[in-house]
């Protein structure tokens, strides 16, 4: 079981730090736009 529950960790970690990059990735796009 620690070998799923690593998985999941990993994947949580992936699912937490993805959509953040991809908004701070938009958000320094449409600041370059407005400039």
């Amino acid at each position: 079981m620690s070998g799923a529950n690593r998985f999941t960790g990993a994947r949580d970690s992936i699912n937490s730090t993805g959509p953040v990059k991809m908004t701070k990735h938009m958000r320094s796009m449409k600041n370059d736009v407005q400039q």
